[in-house]
């Protein structure tokens, strides 16, 4: 069947790799059968790619190869073994330890550390960086064993972003030691120059005036240096050694104050001394050595004049010389090649040779021959054959040695075993045997002598039966010919006969029982007599051989060692009971079971698995008589080993959820193809803490050995730290105007770090800046943030980080303008010219303007005939209260109006000769009605703008219903009484057209 799969990655720790795998799924499978699909691939941008390789979540996998398998795999067809999935490359973690160094004290808390790194991997481009400090009290002080403090332990690098660090802090110990001071400021003082005598003191000539003294102390600390009085004639240097310039400190010189103890008195500026070498003399005596092939010579040398306590070794070498420099020899003279001192003190001192030449003796080296005895044939002489090892001799020399090796004893010629032997006369021979001397001239040992084989011969019409190896020497024989004369090959002088018996010989017998191809075979009845007869034995019958084949024996009580799967083919065997059947009584055969080993034909667990059993071998003294017959048969049940999973919790930042990170170990043989995975990996709750138990269900193993082993639990269990997330909460960044008040409501502000579909609900903002009276000036004013509380987060799960914002006052705006003016012609311009106005709210916090403040008189306009219109522009007012940064100033016209003197009240004839006379009549009740009203209207001046409206453009007339107080205004002819805006409602009072088209633009009548 067609399987379509659906790949999921497999989430894995860094390799430095781009290599992943993913494991498969399909709606295809029938119910209850058992396929797994497992797949392998690459993280994208393939093993080159930029990124591939590296930490990240959500990284896309290009699946390449999948294949199935499990019991019903050979049951369906995977249709698209390629494909794409996603998965997580999690950082590896790796630590950083530190070693605290020692320095000098420089005032500072820097401490000296060497950084030592686990877990990287090679070829990686990560460093690490870090501050180190001397910490607890006293910090900076001189002392040993220190605390240090490593802290901001940082990677950097390219791959940084594949490592997290398991600590980015640590403790370690370090030192600081004292810091040279020199003092200077001292003059007329000098040191007395010497020869080294082992001691720091110096001499000191005091023939001027001591001057001031000061030191190079570290700005800021409180160290004074103690000058002594005057006649000061001693001083001490840092050591006794040799130097030139060498620094001295003055004596009765002392450093005090709370930072003296981080110093060190080195020396005083301008002071120093020159200590120069002693001079030594030493004489030599040569070295005895034994000849050693060279002419190298060993000197000693000694000498009277060290100072008492100091380490010197004088040491020296040489070449013996004259005629066979090199050879054994007494008193040889001996020339000084060169001398040396040598020791803690040596540099102090100057070496004089006081004699050249010495002499010593070279000794014989002792040569050592040791020696192992032979066996040989009989031959009726007492020579023993010997094997000689030498010890003692130089390579190339030219040294022999000789020696004679004889058999002793009473029959020392006959045959025999452990037959003593003598060695003697061993000498040393050739051009440089004078250089050694023999441990021993003499040596002992023992040899054999075997029986000489003898062959009868003269036989003749006799032949032999083959057989199989039977366990006897017995040999069957049958004579068809004659029996010829008979000889032997006898050593000459030996008393031996070979006797034959007589007619009708029908056996013979092998020289032994054992098996083997063309043995020789001597008749029966063949025997030796004389003298040496012993010495001799029948070896065979010249012409008459035998075959005597290997018997067969079978094996039993051997058996195979079942065990548990361990990856390898090997079968233990037991072979403690193992034996043969069918050897000849009496024989010595056994069966050897030393390197006996089974295998299978492959590793797998399984029952009854055949075993090929190789090693298993015959011994004894006979076990060349027989032969192993049929094979083994055997077979062996390898049992599946039980797989003990185990696994790593990453530790996490909070995320809202339970989802755990692990990595899967278990104990696996190392080589073998095997998956563990996973069914789900959980906190046990999803709120940050430390030891938080993470459970591991539905464990599985899968891959090509899976099949070798049991897992030991579908369960795991571990904890993990889960640690706050970073939040940070920002004041938003706000503005107002100068004058009003800001309430907040704690919901000014943005968050970062928030885990998906959490919520906070509010902050606590504070600022001087909300405040009405907060100054333009002021600002920016700080927007302190904290107190976060509410919403659906839980403040235990973040690690909160408040950043502060910024509340900006702007200027408030606030239009000055001139107050509009209507006079009529023959009135004068008002008194300190045009006053000023704000519009309503425009001042605030009681701050008010300067006053008197007035708009320049238009020019022209005191002598103005009506009608004419002049602009009234205001501009740098001044305040009296409150400060003109806190205000954006804008500026709006006012209008100067100068109308005809209307007809008054009273006059007759107001129409100059006209047709219609006017006389009108007001009533006191009536006035002051017109006074009210005009009084109301004086508040509703209108302000425009300088940006709105340009000066001298008349603001747009409101037309209303004239009332009769404001109609006898008008023609009260009093100027100063009357308003602009009063003026624009009375378009039926004016008469002049050219008056009608200035105050009404729109009106064309």
């Amino acid at each position: 069947k067609n399987l379509s799969a659906i790949y999921t990655g497999v989430n894995r720790v860094y390799d430095g790799t781009a290599a992943a795998t993913a494991l498969g799924s399909s709606a295809d499978i029938v119910a209850g059968d058992s396929v797994l699909i497992n797949a392998t691939g690459v993280f994208s941008g393939g093993v080159g790619g930029i990124g591939a390789r590296n930490a990240g979540t959500g990284k896309t996998i290009d699946v390449q190869s999948a294949a199935l398998s499990s019991i019903d795999a050979g049951n369906y067809s995977l249709v698209n073994p390629s494909g794409s999935a996603t998965a997580d490359i999690t950082p590896l973690s790796v630590s950083a330890s530190y070693s605290g160094g020692t320095r000098v004290y420089d005032g500072g808390t820097a401490a000296p550390v060497t950084r030592s790194t686990s877990g990287f991997l090679a070829g990686d481009a990560v460093s690490l960086s870090e501050t180190a400090i001397f910490s607890g009290t006293g910090a900076k002080n001189v002392g040993s064993g220190k605390a240090v403090l490593v802290s901001g332990i940082t990677l950097s690098g390219a791959d940084a972003i594949n490592y997290a660090l398991t600590s980015t802090s640590a403790i370690t110990t370090g030192g600081i030691t004292p810091r040279a001071l020199n003092v200077t400021g001292l003059s007329g003082i000098t040191a007395v120059d010497r020869v080294y005598d082992g001691t720091v003191d110096v001499q000191v000539n005091v023939s001027g005036t001591l001057g001031t003294a000061s030191g190079d102390v570290i700005a800021g600390d409180n160290v004074t240096i103690n000058l002594p009085g005057s006649g000061l004639t001693g001083g001490t240097m840092l050591d006794k050694r040799v130097g030139q310039n060498k620094a001295v400190v003055l004596g009765g010189l002392s450093l005090s104050g709370a930072d003296a103890g981080n110093y060190a008195l080195a020396g005083t500026a301008g002071l120093s001394v020159n200590i120069t070498p002693k001079t030594l003399t030493a004489s030599y005596t040569g070295v005895n050595k034994v000849y050693d092939g060279s002419t190298a010579a060993t000197v000693i040398g000694a000498t009277g004049d060290l100072v008492a306590g100091d380490t010197v070794l004088i040491s020296a070498s040489g070449d013996f010389t004259g005629t066979g420099a090199r050879n054994v020899g007494n008193a040889k003279p001996i020339t000084l090649q060169a001398a040396l001192l040598s020791g803690v003190d040596a540099g102090e001192y100057t070496l004089v040779v006081s004699n050249n030449t010495t002499t010593a003796d070279i000794t014989p080296r002792a040569v050592s021959a040791t020696y192992a005895g032979g066996t040989r044939v009989y031959d009726g002489s007492t020579a023993a054959p010997v094997q000689r090892t030498d010890a003692g001799l130089i390579a190339g020399d030219a040294v022999a040695i000789s020696q004679t090796a004889s058999f002793t004893g009473i029959g020392a010629r006959n045959v025999g075993t452990g037959k003593g032997i003598d060695i003697s006369a061993i000498t040393l021979s050739g051009t440089d045997a004078g250089n050694y001397m023999l441990v021993s001239s003499s040596a002992s040992t023992t040899g054999s002598i075997t029986p000489r084989p003898l062959n009868v011969t003269g036989l003749s019409g006799i032949s032999a039966t083959d057989r199989v190896y039977d366990g006897s020497t017995a040999v069957q024989v049958s004579i068809s010919g004659n029996i010829g004369s008979l000889s032997g090959d006898v050593i000459v002088g030996d008393a031996v006969t070979v006797n034959v018996p007589g007619t009708g010989l029908g056996s013979a017998a092998m020289l032994d029982k054992n098996a083997g191809l063309n043995k020789s075979v001597v008749l029966s009845g063949l025997f030796l007599s004389g003298a040496d007869a012993p010495n001799y034995a029948i070896a065979g019958t010249a012409g008459v051989t035998v075959n005597i084949a290997p018997r067969s024996v079978s094996l039993a009580g051997i058996s195979t060692v079942d065990r548990i799967y361990d990856g390898s083919t090997v079968v233990a065997m037991n072979t403690a009971s193992g034996s043969v059947s069918g050897a000849i009584a009496g024989d010595d055969l056994q069966l050897r079971t030393t390197g006996v080993s089974g295998s299978m034909a492959d590793k797998s667990a399984g029952q009854a698995k055949a075993v090929n059993v190789s090693g298993l071998s015959l011994g004894g003294t006979d076990a060349g008589n027989y032969t192993v017959a049929g094979g083994s048969g055997l077979t062996v049940n390898i049992a599946q080993r039980t797989l003990t999973p185990t696994f790593a919790v990453l530790d996490k930042t909070y995320d809202g959820n339970t989802g755990a990170s692990i990595t899967l170990r278990d104990d696996r043989l190392a080589g073998d193809v095997l998956t563990l995975t996973a069914g789900s990996a959980a906190f046990a709750d999803r709120n940050a803490g430390a030891n938080i138990a993470v459970s591991l269900t539905g464990l599985a193993a899968s891959g090509a050995d899976a099949a070798n082993y049991l897992l030991s639990t579908g369960t795991l269990n571990s904890s993990a730290t889960i640690s706050r997330a970073a939040l940070t909460l920002t004041a938003n960044a706000l503005t107002k105007l100068y004058g009003d008040t800001l309430n907040l409501s704690g919901n000014e502000f943005s968050t970062l770090g928030l885990v998906a579909g959490e919520s906070l609900g509010q902050v606590t903002l504070v600022s001087s800046g909300t405040a009405a009276t907060a100054a333009v000036t002021g600002s920016p004013y700080a927007l302190t943030i904290g107190n976060a509380t509410g919403g659906t987060f839980n403040p235990l799960n973040y690690d909160l980080a408040y950043q502060n914002g910024q509340l900006v006052v702007t200027p408030r705006p606030l239009i000055v303008a001139v107050n509009s003016l209507v006079r009529f012609a023959g009135e004068p311009n008002p008194a300190g010219s045009f006053g000023l106005s704000t519009n309503a709210g425009g001042l605030v916090n009681g701050d008010s303007l300067t006053p008197g403040q007035t708009a320049a008189t238009p020019a022209g306009s005191n002598d103005a005939a009506g009608v004419a219109i002049y602009a009234l522009l205001p501009s740098n007012v001044s305040f009296l209260q409150g400060s003109a940064g806190n205000y954006a100033l804008s500026y709006s016209a006012g209008q100067l109006l100068v109308l005809p003197r209307p007809p008054q009240v009273g006059e007759v004839d107001a129409g100059n000769g006209g047709p219609v006379d006017l006389a009108v009549t007001f009533s006191p009740e009536a006035i002051r009605q017109a006074r009210s009203e005009l009084d109301r209207a004086a508040s509703a001046n209108r302000f425009v703008s300088a940006s709105d409206s340009p000066p001298g453009t008349p603001a747009a007339a409101t037309v209303a219903t004239l009332t009769p107080a404001q109609i006898s205004l008008l023609l009260s002819g009093d100027g100063q009484r009357i308003t602009l805006p009063e003026l624009q409602k009375m378009p039926l009072i004016v008469f002049d057209p050219q008056l009608r088209r200035l105050m009404q633009p729109g009106d064309a009548r």
